[in-house]
């Protein structure tokens, strides 16, 4: 963190002194910047070097000019006779000089070329970041970034993005291209290598559109161990990276794309050990010691219904219990379940639940033994067949043990109704898991995509025309 800082004050350090801009701003001024400010002074100093290279640019034409003429004046009478005859060309006269070619019409001597449109690389101001720009988490977090494009008021019709991750620190989860789907004119051309850190893709609109600080895709990470500063940085080839109007690069400045990106950095902070406490007997605490020892898996997650056999139309419940029989810490629950909607289906139960948004599973009444304090998922879809849970605590670990959640479903058909508790394959999302510091610690995990546990309930019984629960 603090090789950023003093690199940031460098950058607005150089700029200052190269263009004469207000006073660098201190140590402590660059800590309270905001994200937004941060990307204006990178606009800004964007706007800077491109002035300053207008500028160069219009002395290079006077000078350019004024060569000219002064090679008209130092020619001798006898190479202007010679120059007139129709046919002849003139010998050279004294040192070798460079060759101008010609001006197509007259050019008035030290005036800088007219103003007006001008090429799209020699006005380019667009920028390519991630957003946000820093991020603290935990290991075994996943967090979201976006990769973001900013062209100001012009247009861009096609992006070329190339970066680069360290694998060790940071997995990669998934990749959303959904801010542009609807405007591709073809399909996402894109290139992953995990081990090495590297994803690669291209996008191409059917139309030019206008990115006022606009996301064009979504990245999901899994922190995976402590950092002081995993980057997540912009890289460059031949085409990547880069953004283009019309088949023309329009990202950073006219000597160098590089100059329009902003890296990201994750800071992965190790858990905090807390004092442990827990119950002895019937009365009073013991205060253990304050580091958790990470122990060998030893919990199982176990699915019980409450019977076996239901009529069509009937409804019932499986309970989601959690069996931790020494008491060790855990940090993290995932359930992912498949069941079959033709035979039955989930009603919603959310009194006291942490969320209630959707169709849920009840999760309230154990709320006191599992005290999580961060709810990202309790969402049941009754057209695929699949519930998604997943609570966790930033604060310090659970000890917990028993019925953590409560699945309340209905018959719909006679048949087999079997509800499946999935571990999904290694890195995709939603699985099943039950992990501390994103170790798991549950036994006999698999490596690969398994059932774990699943029950299955005979329905019997005439099919009726029921209406599902929206």
């Amino acid at each position: 963190m603090k090789t950023r800082i003093l690199f940031l004050a460098f950058v607005i350090a150089w700029v200052s002194v190269a263009f004469g801009q207000e006073p660098t701003p201190s140590l402590d001024q660059i800590r309270a910047m905001s994200r937004e400010e941060r990307i204006k002074a990178h606009q800004r100093r964007i706007e800077q070097i491109i002035q300053e290279n207008k500028k160069r640019q219009e002395e290079e034409a006077r000078k350019a000019a004024a060569a000219r003429e002064q090679q008209k004046a130092e020619q001798p009478a006898t190479e202007s006779a010679a120059a007139g005859a129709p046919g002849t060309t003139p010998p050279p006269q004294g040192p070798v000089r460079v060759y101008v070619p010609p001006q197509q019409g007259s050019l008035p001597t030290a005036t800088p070329p007219p103003s007006g449109p001008t090429t799209a690389r020699s006005e380019a101001r667009s920028l390519l970041f991630f957003r946000p720009f820093d991020s603290v988490v935990k290991p075994g977090d996943t967090f979201l970034t976006e990769i973001a494009a900013d062209t100001k008021d012009g247009m861009a019709d096609e992006f070329f993005v190339k970066i680069s991750f360290p694998p060790h620190t940071l997995n990669l989860l998934a990749v959303d291209f959904a801010p542009l789907t609807p405007y591709l004119e073809d399909e996402v051309e894109y290139a992953f290598e995990s081990g090495d850190g590297i994803l690669a893709f291209h996008l191409k609109l059917h139309e030019p559109q206008k990115f006022p600080q606009r996301a064009i895709a979504f990245l999901y990470w899994e922190a995976l161990t402590p950092a002081d500063t995993a980057e997540i940085r912009f890289e460059f080839d031949s085409d990547y990276s880069d953004i283009r109007f019309k088949g023309q690069s329009i990202l950073g400045t006219a000597t160098s794309r590089g100059d329009g990106v902003i890296h990201a950095n994750v800071l992965i902070r190790p858990r905090a050990n807390k004092p442990v406490v827990q119950k002895i007997g019937q009365n009073g605490l013991l205060v253990a010691s304050t580091r958790d020892e990470i122990s060998q898996p030893s919990m199982r997650l176990r699915l019980v219904p409450s019977t076996k056999i239901v009529t069509v139309g009937d409804e019932f419940t499986v309970d989601i219990i959690l069996e931790n029989p020494y008491g060790n810490p855990f940090d993290r629950v995932q359930l992912f379940l498949q069941f079959d909607p033709n035979t039955a289906e989930v009603l919603d139960v959310d009194k006291g639940n942490w969320i209630r948004s959707g169709v849920n599973i009840e999760d309230g009444f154990a709320h006191r033994e599992f005290a999580f304090d961060f709810h990202k998922w309790n969402r049941a879809d009754n057209e695929r067949g699949v519930i998604i849970y997943e609570e966790g605590c930033e604060l310090q670990p659970l000890r917990s043990t028993g019925t953590f959640a409560r699945i309340h479903m209905r018959a719909l058909a006679p048949g087999k109704a079997k509800l499946s508790l999935v571990r999904n394959e290694p890195g995709a999302i939603p699985t099943t898991n039950v992990s501390y510091v994103s170790r798991t610690t549950l036994v006999d995990y698999p490596d690969q995509q398994a059932v774990l546990t699943a029950v299955t309930l005979n329905v019997v019984g005439e099919k009726q025309q029921l209406a599902r629960q929206p």
